[in-house]
């Protein structure tokens, strides 16, 4: 990761702590931060060109996008967390992106298991959430964007649930990467 310049290390870091914050505060990562995010990021690594250049910072992106797409359709989180990781993506590039997703995904599941472990829910009811987020996914693919299905889903949603703010995770993810990267000189 020494092909990042000082510049997107600046702007990815503050970018996921806004993010952060946006997202422990009202559980939200906005769009008015991740689209310019994205954008400036795509501009950014064109102009100044360098050895990520517009490609690293396209593929960058759209791995970053592509990593957490089958979740947030699963509905395990929101888009914004996709677009934070689509951008993070277009600032750092390929392979940053890839131990970015690995290290919030891994603190993701360990949240998940202390949480569990906290509500004290019983390994049935795990496995009746986890068949119900199978069969939603098993039927997105069936359901078709009808006002009717949009007004069935908000008038009968599901008890609400504890939420691990992935927004957060990115951010330590992203911390933790610039860290991993600068001590070992990769």
């Amino acid at each position: 990761m020494q092909l990042l310049t000082s510049t997107a290390v600046i702007v990815t870091l503050c970018c996921a702590m806004i993010a952060a914050i946006t997202d422990l505060t009202t559980s939200k990562v906005y769009n008015v931060l991740t689209i310019p995010m994205v954008i400036a990021g795509l501009i950014y690594h064109s102009l100044t060109g360098g050895l990520i250049g517009l490609a690293g910072s396209f593929l960058g992106l759209i791995i970053g996008f592509g990593l957490v797409l089958l979740p947030f359709l699963m509905g395990g989180m929101g888009g914004g967390d996709v677009k934070l990781l689509a951008g993070i993506g277009a600032w750092v590039g390929v392979p940053a992106i890839f131990y970015v997703f690995i290290a919030a995904g891994l603190m993701a599941g360990v949240c998940a298991i202390v949480m569990l472990l906290w509500q004290k829910r019983s390994v049935a009811r795990l496995a009746g959430d986890m068949r119900m987020m199978w069969c939603q996914f098993a039927s997105l693919s069936q359901q078709t964007a009808t006002e009717g299905w949009a007004d069935h889903s908000i008038t009968h949603s599901q008890p609400r649930r504890t939420v691990i703010p992935f927004g957060v995770l990115v951010a330590l993810a992203v911390i933790i990467t610039f860290f991993y990267a600068s001590w070992t000189g990769m």
